[in-house]
Order: C-alpha cells, then sequence, then structure tokens
C-alpha cells in the first residue's frame, strides 16, 4: 500500500505530517488483518496508480489541510477485504468497496490521535474509496 500525500499552497510535506498515516496504515491492517506490511524507504515521486488500484482519499482541514491518498493495488486490496470479511474474496463488489471505506475510516481515525497527541487537531471534510483512479 502506498500513502501519498497532496499539499495546499507553498508549505514543504514535513515528515511528522506524513508518517502518522504510514504508522496508521501499518497499525490497522496489522489489527484488523493481521498482515504485517514493511515500510518502504520515504520518497517524493509521481502519483501513478494502476488502473486497477483501489484508492482512499482523505480530505484534511484544521492544523493540517490537504489530501491523504492511500493506494493499493488490486491483488493487495483482495487480500485485505477477504481478511477484513474472513472469507476469500475474488471481485471487489459492493461490500469489498465498503470494506475498504471502513479501513480508511479506521486509518484515518488512528491517524488523527497520533495528532491529537502532538497538539495538531486535524478534521476529514470527506473520505471517498474507489476501485479505480478514474474516480479521482
Amino acid at each position: 500500500m502506498a500513502v501519498f500525500v497532496r499539499k495546499r499552497g507553498t508549505k514543504m510535506v514535513k515528515a511528522e505530517h506524513v508518517n502518522p498515516f504510514i504508522l496508521s496504515v501499518c497499525k490497522v491492517v496489522k489489527d484488523v488483518c493481521k498482515m504485517d506490511l514493511k515500510i518502504g524507504k520515504p520518497g517524493v515521486k509521481k502519483e501513478e496508480y494502476p488502473d486497477d488500484a483501489s484508492i482512499i482519499e482523505l480530505g484534511i482541514v484544521g492544523g493540517l489541510s490537504g489530501k491523504v491518498i492511500l493506494n493499493m493495488e488490486h491483488p493487495a486490496a483482495l487480500e485485505i477485504i477477504s481478511k477484513m470479511m474472513m472469507q476469500p474474496v475474488n471481485t471487489i463488489d459492493e461490500i469489498g468497496q465498503s470494506a475498504i471505506s471502513e479501513l480508511g475510516n479506521m486509518i484515518a481515525g488512528n491517524a488523527a490521535t497520533v495528532f491529537a497527541s502532538n497538539n495538531i487537531p486535524v478534521s476529514y471534510t470527506h473520505l471517498r474509496a474507489h476501485e479505480t483512479l478514474r474516480h479521482l
């Protein structure tokens, strides 16, 4: 799963603003799906998604403002949905999309808690889950 942060304005995106999302993704996926994710080397790269990617988009306001995009390739999304539903899933239907949305809610809540503990209040303007990028 990849985490992308779109900033608003001209300020640089800081590690302390990205790390709560990375840590929250790892924690929630481990707690809910019993899967250990490996954190790769952070860096700046162009946003590119496979056509069959599952996307969770979070709009952020408050102490920070911008957008966070969580990107899962199709096989990873199927594995996560299967673990959440406790049965094999071969396609992403409405229930699968709902599972991905719920995963996004859990990640957003966990990240908000991390930000609050650092005296950075955040709220989410929206959370949208899409099966493909063309909906962004």
